[in-house]
């Protein structure tokens, strides 16, 4: 037999590897998992293997690197697993290899350094977080309750988690978030700050009036950190009290009466604040001396001593129950120690009045009054009546006048007298004369003045103090007389029918002469004779009489009569 001998072989031809890895980078939440995909093809089919740092994978030396095909799976990222890991396809013919970036990303975690600070008003306080994470969180300060305040603009913020309050204020005071945040989210603590001052007493007290017998209760609040102790303290020593900064005072009497403090203390600082408690008295006021008596222009004061009252009292002065001031003529009031002088100066008669001192305090008042008479000379009188008069008893020669007056103003002392001046003005000279009469009735007849004469009457009083002016002028005329009968009449006959008669003008005249009245008649025994009237002007002195009988006797009167028809 032959023997036929064959062989088979297989071509097999290459082809490119082509790697394919699902993301070149990959971030991770720290305690994920992380599914990393490589694939590839090529001919001969490719093998895949996972390394990092050239260590083939996996490896106890990257715990939690878990392989499963072309796979790669971390079940629990670890910040250690942060880096480069590398996907080779490998095949007779060639290899290719493609890396993928594990970022691991560590969310913030935030730790107050010290959760509670406790500083001073004034120091420096420092606030301090520590922070971690990945990337490095961003680290933000905030003040709860005080929200849109950027404490950069009022304290010092550093990088590093610090907050730094060069003068801590007591505003300061209070609760502060440190925040930190990055890619993975945030996280945040509180420190609490708390800030020590000294104390303030808040309540404003004043002076305290009590009357006796009376209550007093008083609240004395202070503030500050450490809360502080609040005491009282009076005029002899501490004052126990169940409630704190409580004083009470019951049934106080003048003993109480001081100065009280209260006390605020805490560590820091003492203070305190004081107020004083005034048991009150009723005023007494007195003025010294009794009736007052000046002369008016001269000067005079009075003095008002305050003996009691508690608080002092103040005093006023009062005239026709309107107060008197230092702005009203001739008044000047002074205070010195406990006393109040009034002065008037000059004092004048319209001063003359009861002036009351007044003392007030809270408990009531208190006054004494006092006369001041102010004199003075008497005011002028004045005329009321000035009549003409026939004298009493009536005189052929001389007439009266009738004066009546009235007194207003004495000056405060009694009039004495009054003196009664008249002059006849037209006199040549002119002639006056006075009379001093007493002060009752005010009335008075002036006799022996001439007649038909203007008289000026004027009148003065006379007092203790002097005496007053002269009244206003009145002027008077007095009355009209009978004239005095013609004289020195003498008679010649120019012819055998006419007789001249001649005259002087009497003395006095009493008044303006009218005329004269001339009678005459034949001179016989017979009763039938008829008698003739010639009148002529009073400023005539000689007339004729014509148609008489010639060689015959002749009985001639003469008659002056005033404008009144009187002669």
């Amino acid at each position: 037999h032959a023997q036929r001998l064959s062989q088979s072989a297989h071509l097999l031809v290459a082809s490119p590897i082509e790697l394919n890895i699902s993301s070149e980078l990959v971030q991770t939440l720290v305690n994920s998992q992380v599914v990393i995909s490589c694939s590839a093809t090529g001919v001969p089919a490719p093998s895949i293997t996972w390394t990092r740092d050239n260590i083939l994978l996996p490896s106890s030396l990257y715990p939690q690197v878990n392989i499963s095909g072309d796979q790669l799976i971390i079940p629990n990222v670890l910040l250690s697993h942060e880096g480069y890991f590398n996907c080779t396809a490998m095949n007779q013919v060639e290899a290719q290899s493609a890396q993928v970036f594990v970022d691991v990303i560590q969310p913030p975690i935030v730790t107050a350094v010290t959760t509670i600070i406790t500083t001073r008003e004034g120091h420096q306080s420092v606030l301090t977080c520590s922070v971690a994470g990945d990337p490095l969180p961003l680290l933000e300060w905030e003040k709860i309750q005080d929200t849109a305040i950027d404490l950069s603009n009022i304290h010092s913020v550093y990088s590093n988690g610090t907050l730094v309050i060069d003068s801590t204020d007591r505003s300061d005071a209070g609760d502060y978030i440190c925040r930190g945040v990055n890619v993975g989210g945030e996280d945040q603590d509180t420190i609490s700050l708390n800030v020590h001052f000294p104390p303030i007493i808040t309540s404003q007290f004043s002076d305290q009036l009590v009357a006796p017998g009376d209550d007093v209760s008083l609240q004395c609040t202070a503030e500050g950190n450490p809360t502080p102790q609040v005491s009282w303290e009076g005029p002899t020593g501490s004052i126990p009290s169940s409630t704190p900064g409580r004083l009470s005072l019951t049934n106080v009497l003048p003993d109480a009466e001081g100065e009280y403090t209260c006390v605020a203390t805490n560590y820091i600082q003492t203070v305190s604040s004081k107020v004083r408690i005034i048991v009150t008295a009723l005023p007494e006021v007195t003025i010294i001396g009794g009736v007052q008596s000046v002369i008016e222009g001269q000067s005079t004061s009075i003095q008002c001593q305050i003996l009691a009252g508690n608080p002092v009292p103040q005093v006023s002065w009062y005239r026709d129950n309107q107060m008197l001031t230092n702005e009203l003529p001739s008044i000047s009031i002074s205070l010195s120690n406990l006393a109040s002088t009034l002065s008037l100066s000059p004092a004048v008669r319209s001063d003359t009045n009861n002036y009351t001192c007044k003392g007030v305090n809270v408990a009531g008042s208190s006054e004494s009054t006092v006369l001041i008479n102010v004199f003075s000379p008497p005011a002028p009188p004045q005329i009321i009546f000035l009549l003409p008069l026939v004298s009493t008893p009536p005189s052929p020669d001389t007439t009266s006048l009738f004066l009546n007056w009235t007194m207003e103003e004495d000056g405060g002392s009694p009039i004495l007298s009054y003196v009664i001046r008249y002059t006849a003005l037209l006199a040549t000279p002119s002639l006056t004369q006075e009379e001093v009469v007493g002060t009752d009735p005010r009335e008075l007849v002036i006799d022996l003045l001439v007649p038909y004469t203007t008289y000026e009457v004027q009148i003065y009083a006379r007092n203790l103090i002097g005496v007053s002016t002269f009244s206003e002028a009145s002027i008077i005329r007095s009355l009209i007389l009978h004239p005095s009968v013609p004289r020195d009449i003498l008679l010649s006959s120019p012819g055998p029918y006419t007789l001249t008669c001649s005259w002087g003008e009497p003395i006095p005249t009493n008044g303006p002469l009218a005329f004269y009245e001339i009678q005459y008649q034949l001179f016989s025994t017979s009763q039938n004779n008829k008698i003739e009237f010639l009148e002529v002007s009073g400023e005539i002195l000689s007339v004729n009489l014509t148609g008489l009988m010639p060689q015959s006797a002749y009985s001639v009167s003469i008659r002056a009569k005033n404008r009144d028809e009187q002669g």
